[in-house]
């Protein structure tokens, strides 16, 4: 069996064997097999084809450089097995990908997927979809925006039906593709509010949460959760070596909400944004951002990472301009980390309690200068 993989990078498992550097070997020709592979059997003129790998390259495909480049792809698709070669097939004055009886591809089956629910919508089939579902097809847009819309429907049912963890999980999993999708975020927290009593898990990168569990535990337990203050967690906190506590989402958000009902407070609240020219190489920057925030962040600091390119911060003892020395200095040590041009950072940090007009931000990209 061949299985053709788009949703997690291209890639190919031909009897057990995997092929996942064909795009380092043949970009154009990567790029044209997912154009017609979405075309789904559809036959693409040497025209049409053209024009779109056009779109990426800076001087025009002739027709003869697309059958250049249809041959060779066929090629290098023969090399893994024969019956890859097979799919890309010429028709008249166009190609088409035609997959044979023993190759299946994730983003055809989606889209298959996606047809039967608008037909005739099931759980069953809404499950399914959660777990054929693994990122984004870029060639697609509009097969993005109905999963989103169908993971939003089930979520809301499970929700309805008292199947918490469930949609929970569900939404977790749609949320790491699509951070920003606000719906999914607010049927997220819905479904956590529905769940057991939380519970701080502690990462197990870092043993200095202990201490944060001890306590935040033993006042769950007593049912003073959302009454007592927060300095036994920032004295314990005090006590340790230096260096932050990172926590899940959920436990940055519960602090996040009591520290609001201390008005006195001198928190601040930092956001850090890093993008990268792909998904690999973004993961790479947050987890190397992550090391920088671990390593110069003060003892009594709390951070999470909010999504897959942002980490929020609880910066504890900061005014204005001892918030804005931690941006100057992360951002500094990324750079040094990331010289690249293709990445960037974004940065802003604000009171805990906002004052309007005094928020201050530090951004960089690579055609723009520090501000």
């Amino acid at each position: 069996m061949i299985r053709v993989q788009m949703m997690k990078g291209f890639r190919v498992d031909a009897d057990g064997t995997i092929w996942d550097k064909l795009e380092l070997r043949s970009p154009h020709g990567v790029r044209m097999v997912r154009w017609l592979i979405v075309h789904r059997g559809e036959s693409v003129t040497n025209e049409e084809l053209s024009e779109y790998l056009n779109q990426s390259r800076n001087c025009k495909s002739q027709k003869g450089s697309v059958k250049t480049l249809v041959s060779r792809t066929r090629g290098l698709l023969k090399e893994i097995h024969p019956d890859l070669g097979d799919c890309l097939q010429t028709d008249n004055d166009g190609y088409k990908w035609v997959c044979g009886e023993n190759v299946t591809v994730d983003a055809l089956e989606l889209a298959d997927l996606l047809e039967k629910l608008a037909a005739k919508p099931s759980v069953e089939m809404l499950d399914q979809l959660q777990k054929l579902y693994e990122g984004e097809i870029r060639e697609k847009p509009e097969w993005n925006q109905q999963y989103l819309w169908y993971t939003a429907k089930f979520v809301s049912l499970l929700n309805k039906h008292g199947e918490y963890n469930r949609a929970y999980q569900v939404s977790s999993k749609a949320l790491r593709f699509y951070p920003m999708d606000e719906k999914l975020r607010i049927l997220q927290q819905e479904a956590e509010a529905g769940r057991k009593p939380f519970q701080f898990v502690k990462p197990a990168e870092d043993p200095e949460t202990d201490g944060v569990n001890r306590i935040y535990q033993g006042l769950i337990s007593e049912d003073r959760a959302f009454n007592f203050s927060l300095d036994a967690v920032h004295n314990e906190m005090m006590r340790k070596k230096a260096g932050p506590c990172f926590c899940d989402y959920e436990a940055f958000r519960r602090m996040y909400v009591m520290m609001q009902q201390q008005p006195q407070n001198n928190m601040f609240l930092g956001i850090f944004t890093v993008s990268g020219p792909n998904s690999v190489s973004r993961e790479g920057a947050m987890a190397s951002l992550n090391a920088i925030l671990r390593n110069n962040l003060l003892s009594g600091d709390v951070v999470t990472q909010f999504s897959a390119n942002i980490t929020a911060a609880l910066l504890s003892r900061r005014n204005y301009d001892s918030g804005m020395d931690v941006v100057n200095r992360v951002q500094k040590l990324f750079y040094a980390t990331f010289p690249d041009q293709y990445y960037g950072f974004y940065a802003k940090v604000r009171p805990l309690i906002p004052e309007t007009g005094r928020e201050k931000t530090k951004k960089k990209h690579s055609s723009e200068a520090a501000v």
